[in-house]
């Protein structure tokens, strides 16, 4: 869905108008080539040593000049601790009334690129074990059933 958004605004703002190949003024089309590679990650696109190979998209490896991390930022295939993740929970928490218990700037403070892979220090497993469970909980929240819905403007 998010690839196809950022088509859709591509072309309905006349952005392929205005791309060349010089990026000293904007994107150009290869940008948007790796920005839909980014958020649309598979993990059927990972080998069982957690390496990154397109095969299942059919789309080629990006030549991201040996960053290979830049994969795990957005839609992380390899062991699903994204931006995008992070960014949903906390939005639905509120939205939901749904708490969570995981600290994502210390999440993020705590991260670092080793063997071009995102990993974290040891002693964020807790949170990480709260950012998954907290995922569990809205699962949870998203799927029960309730005989009636809570008047506006009012938490049930």
């Amino acid at each position: 869905m998010s690839c196809q958004m950022l088509e859709h605004l591509w072309e309905e703002n006349g952005l392929e108008e205005k791309t060349d190949t010089d990026s000293r003024d904007g994107i150009v089309g290869t940008d948007i080539t790796a920005i839909q590679e980014l958020i649309s990650i598979d993990k059927k696109d990972y080998d069982d040593a957690g390496r990154y190979h397109g095969l299942h998209s059919k789309r080629p490896q990006l030549k991201l000049g040996g960053k290979m991390f830049l994969y795990e930022i957005v839609a992380n295939g390899r062991n699903s601790v994204d931006i995008d993740k992070i960014d949903y929970l906390m939005r639905d928490g509120r939205a939901c009334d749904v708490q969570h218990n995981f600290d994502p700037s210390r999440l993020l403070q705590l991260s670092k690129v080793i063997n071009d892979r995102i990993c974290f220090k040891m002693s964020e497993v807790y949170n990480l074990y709260n950012l998954f469970n907290t995922r569990a909980n809205h699962h949870q929240a998203y799927t029960s059933p309730f005989d009636e819905l809570p008047p506006a403007g009012t938490r049930g």
